[in-house]
This record gives structure tokens, sequence and C-alpha cells, in this order.
């Protein structure tokens, strides 16, 4: 069935970016074709016959994209070892690292070079990892928190015209502007501006009086931190994508002057408008709509 996509996803975005920003609009153009909700609907034949074509694959692709699996990292106790193959073209690291900042305690072990299947295509570098879970487990540990940046502080003022550049460490105040695949790595970070950029911040925490993050017409990728001011982050007309990460306003989470979405799996949300509360899917927020 047509779902009236005339859309095409930004060309310049890495791949993963790309397909982050299809399944969000592919999501939100069912919800304006089917003004529905798609969990009470997906469980009736009619609806998997006649909007999903009876196709097993396409019937179980949707019921595992609508599946709120949002709860369950966080009950998990027993002492947890995540093993991920750094080229994992099905399952991305990505998602260890938000399994790790999730699961109270976990321990993250990426094997370099290995796939999809890590404990065969590296069984001994697996193995490793493995005896040493058992022997020394992970206990008594809070959600994962970003390492403690080394010494290293960037004085640095400003990122301009540049691409493929990594920051890790306590950055005080930082402005990106005109920049590509610009990655925060176990980062501290105070304020961030971020302008005609596209970024990934990831096992970072960033802490404000005032606001953290300052995004315009840039594409945020959030993985596995925290951000944290009276407005953690300010939008205008950027995309956000949130995995596994924290974001706390005293007055608001997140606002937008100029419309802008936000694409959120196991993302946390804790501010008066949204106390406490976890976001999956995809969200439009709006002048009138700040989380």
């Amino acid at each position: 069935v047509p779902l009236g996509i005339d859309f095409m996803t930004n060309g310049s975005l890495p791949a993963k970016d790309r397909l982050s920003q299809f399944a969000g609009k592919i999501m939100s153009s069912l919800d304006q074709r089917l003004p529905v909700n798609l969990e009470t609907m997906m469980p009736l034949p009619i609806f998997r016959a006649q909007f999903l074509g009876g196709n097993p694959k396409t019937i179980s692709a949707m019921a595992l994209v609508l599946h709120d699996f949002s709860q369950i990292p966080e009950q998990v106790t027993a002492p947890t070892l995540i093993v991920w193959g750094e080229n994992d073209s099905i399952a991305p690291v990505r998602t260890g690292h938000v399994l790790n900042a999730l699961i109270p305690n976990s321990q993250l072990e990426i094997i370099s070079g290995a796939g999809h299947v890590p404990f065969v295509e590296a069984p001994r570098k697996f193995h490793q990892f493995l005896l040493n879970h058992l022997a020394h487990p992970k206990v008594n540990a809070t959600l994962s928190s970003p390492r403690l940046p080394n010494r290293v502080q960037h004085t640095a003022q400003s990122c301009e015209n540049e691409q493929n550049k990594v920051y890790t460490g306590t950055i005080e105040q930082l402005s990106i502007r005109h920049c590509s695949k610009i990655l925060f790595q176990d980062a501290r970070i105070t304020q961030l501006s971020i302008i005609d950029s596209t970024v990934e911040i990831r096992n970072s925490h960033l802490k404000s009086d005032r606001i953290a993050l300052i995004s315009q017409s840039s594409h945020i990728t959030l993985t596995a931190g925290t951000v944290e001011g009276d407005i953690a982050i300010k939008v205008y007309q950027s995309q956000l994508d949130v995995a596994g990460t924290l974001i706390i306003g005293k007055t608001a989470a997140i606002t937008a002057p100029v419309e802008s979405t936000a694409l959120f799996s196991l993302g946390r949300i804790d501010s008066p408008h949204q106390p406490g509360h976890i976001m999956h899917g995809q969200t439009l927020i709006t002048p009138h709509k700040p989380l």
C-alpha cells in the first residue's frame, strides 16, 4: 500500500543517520495516513492483510518497531557482559553502547574487526572477555555513566568547516559551524553550540546552569549519555536522534522556537513537561509543545 511518502533523506548524512531519518518519516507518514493506535490495530487480521499485505516479514518488522522494550534493560539486575563486533552491520555498535548505559551491572566489550557473531569470528578474544567477566563480575553499580575523561582540557572555542574530528576529555564551551562527522566520545561538556553540522555525542555528559546544547539546522546523534540544564537542549529546525540518553531540564528538557523532530529509542526525559518519562519513537517538538 503506498504510504504517500514524497521525501528523500539527506544524502550528506552517514548511512545509519539516513536510516534513522527514513524510519522516523515512515512512522510519521503512517500516523498521518492511519490516525489510530497502531499497537491496537496490529493484532487484527484485516489490518495486517490490507495495510501490510499479509507479508510475514513486514508484519514482524512492524511489530518489532511498535513493541516497547523501554523498561526492560533497567530491570536486568544480574552482572551482564555485552560483547559486540566493531563491524556489526546487522545490529550496530550503538545498540551495545545504549544497553551498557541502561543495564545497571553491565560491561561493554567491543571486538575490533569482528562482525555480527564475534564469538565465532574472534573466539579467543571472546573467551578472554567471558572468563574475565565470570571471575570479576561487575556488581553493585548504578546506571552506567560516562567514563571519567582524561586530564586533557580543550581550550578551542570553535570548530568551523572541518570534518572527522574527535573530542574527548573536558570541554568548557565550544561552537561548531558547518562541520561534518564530528564525534564527542567520553567527554564532559559545559555548553555546546552546533550550527549546520552533523555531530555524534557518545557516552558523554553535558551539564549547564543555562542551556547545555543549542542546535540549529543540524543533525545530532546522542547515544548513552546525559544532557542537563535549565533548558537541556534548544533546537531550531534540527533533527535529534536520541538513544539511551537521559535529558534533564529544570524548565524544559527540549524546546524548539522553530519546529524540529526527535527520534527516541530508550530515551529518558525528566522535566516539568515530561517528569520521569520514557520516550520511544518519533516526536515533533514545536514552540507550543516543549518536552
